[in-house]
């Protein structure tokens, strides 16, 4: 009983995989033609993960370079030399990469639009093509409302998946990868250790929802 219940789970496991992938294989033939503009919004979507990354390096700079001020200014002897020259400078590029995290995330979620718009479009005619190949018998054994879903609702949650998963797939990404080499870079014993406390903040995680 407990092998056929085994199999069972390996055949639905292997079902799966196989859909993934004949998904996969569905989503390249489409998205393959926009592949500069693939290129292009994840060069953007790189860029916009590095400033964001970057950005907070010269907040801690700014509050830093305040509190040496405060400190000089209370201190008679340090008073004439107190200077916020740092505090603006980093307050400025703090200001600075902050802008250009929301510009070129902007541009990238534009572009991809774009390109995941044209894509489903092409999805849209295609479907249409076909169905004008089918035989009567098929729109007899179908209802009118599942194959109008087709170009309604089935397409339009294809759009809305790949918008938001490709973008996301990729600023989260990048996002952990580039806020591990920064803490690595600030202090390697507290990224080690958030490091190592991740897989049980997720397990933690899991059993709660």
């Amino acid at each position: 009983m407990k092998h056929n219940v085994l199999k069972i789970r390996s055949r639905k496991e292997s079902c799966k995989m196989k859909d993934f992938k004949i998904a996969c294989g569905y989503f390249w033939k489409y998205l393959k033609q926009y592949w500069i503009a693939v290129t292009i919004m994840i060069v953007l979507t790189l860029l916009a993960t590095f400033f964001q990354v970057i950005a907070p390096i010269y907040m801690g700079n700014a509050v830093t370079a305040l509190t040496k001020y405060v400190a000089q200014l209370a201190d008679p002897a340090t008073r004439a030399s107190a200077s916020m020259i740092a505090f603006y400078t980093a307050l400025k590029l703090m200001a600075l990469y902050f802008l250009l995290n929301v510009l070129a995330q902007f541009i990238a979620w534009m572009i991809m639009s774009k390109f995941n718009a044209d894509a489903t479009n092409g999805m849209r005619k295609n479907l249409f093509a076909k169905l004008q190949r089918m035989k009567i018998r098929y729109f007899d054994t179908h209802q009118d409302g599942k194959i109008l879903s087709l170009f309604t609702s089935d397409i339009d949650n294809i759009f809305n998946a790949l918008n938001n998963a490709v973008f996301e797939i990729v600023s989260q990404g990048a996002l952990y990868i580039g806020t591990l080499i920064v803490m690595f870079s600030i202090n390697v014993k507290l990224a080690l250790i958030t490091v190592a406390s991740t897989p049980f903040v997720l397990v933690i995680a899991l059993v709660i929802m």
